[in-house]
């Protein structure tokens, strides 16, 4: 009864991260891998997402991926999406396209098939997750550990986590064995000045 809040929606993380930056919102939800000012004070909350790496099959890894389907252009899946393949030295190589709305909400949209592999990051209890995880799985994507080595152990965003046999679908099951991957941290993030009440308030609330 002591804070108020009105939200606003806006597409995704980048901007949430612009708006909390210029002092036009007082918090915001931002993912890792969106750049934070490291001034302004940032929480991690308690339900972050996973990244879901899927290859057609019939590709070997990475070194033969050129084509990889993630959501929208520059927010958060993008973004993540952009720093392992650099990790991986196949960023010059890699097009992207963005098209993961059409795959979780479209039945009658295809996959193309020069897609070679899906980058996202999801939560995985999210409904339209498990109907595009289904979908891949019927067109003969595997869901893949993005191996992430020494250069992504410094991001403090990203937490080894691994998806047990069946978790996206028990009948399936999907996948059909573990599958180590990597937890994306989502952090409140508060703009210059808010006071510390305020945050605590906040903080507590989350």
């Amino acid at each position: 009864g002591r804070v108020r809040f009105q939200p606003r929606i806006v597409p995704g993380s980048r901007e949430c991260a612009e708006l909390v930056q210029m002092g036009e919102a007082d918090l915001a939800f931002v993912q890792g891998g969106i750049g934070i000012d490291g001034e302004l004070p940032r929480l991690e909350t308690p339900n972050p997402e996973a990244v879901l790496w899927f290859i057609r099959q019939g590709v070997n890894g990475p070194a033969q991926v050129h084509k990889v389907l993630t959501s929208m252009e520059n927010e958060g899946s993008h973004t993540v999406a952009k720093t392992f393949m650099e990790s991986w030295k196949i960023g010059e190589q890699v097009s992207f396209t963005h098209d993961w709305k059409s795959l979780a909400a479209e039945a009658a949209w295809q996959v193309p098939p020069d897609v070679d592999a899906v980058f996202v990051v999801k939560d995985l209890s999210d409904e339209a997750t498990l109907r595009a995880a289904g979908r891949l799985a019927e067109n003969k994507f595997e869901l893949r550990t993005p191996e992430g080595g020494a250069r992504l152990s410094r991001l403090d965003y990203l937490r080894p986590v691994t998806i047990t046999p069946g978790f996206l679908e028990a009948t399936g099951p999907n996948p059909p064995q573990p599958v180590e991957t990597y937890a994306v941290a989502t952090f409140l993030v508060a703009r210059r000045g808010l006071t510390p009440r305020l945050l605590a308030e906040a903080a507590h609330l989350l």
